[in-house]
């Protein structure tokens, strides 16, 4: 059964596709190595539009559209010491952690978003 939805937008006929089907799909020719046209043949859809969906995993880590990976705004030095922490404290409050990081390097640490003066000094 393939998991398509046909929606008619601006006199035309888009077929949408659910995201476990596109991800079976971009498996089969990323992890697998099958070629794009035998996926297609054996999914009953073109060949490019695995192509495209393939595509669109390697630029945006994602096989439907609008959705993006999140970047991370923290530096990598607060994400190590924020990994290290975990490791250390498996059970903890977010205040906790907040409390260590303000402890560590300053400033506001609620978002995470405003960097330490010494930090601000260094370039980093």
């Amino acid at each position: 059964m393939i998991a398509v939805k046909t929606v008619k937008v601006a006199e035309q006929t888009l077929q949408v596709y659910a995201p476990e089907f596109r991800w079976r799909a971009v498996v089969l020719h990323y992890a697998y190595g099958v070629p794009c046209v035998r996926v297609g043949q054996i999914f009953g859809i073109s060949s490019r539009t695995v192509l495209r969906w393939y595509q669109q995993f390697k630029r945006c880590g994602h096989v439907m559209p609008g959705k993006r990976l999140k970047k991370t705004r923290q530096p990598p030095h607060v994400q190590r010491f924020v990994a290290d922490y975990v490791k250390v404290h498996p059970c903890f409050y977010v205040e906790e952690l907040q409390a260590a990081l303000q402890q560590m390097f300053g400033g506001d640490t609620s978002g995470l978003a405003e960097r330490s003066e010494e930090a601000k000094l260094l370039g980093e």
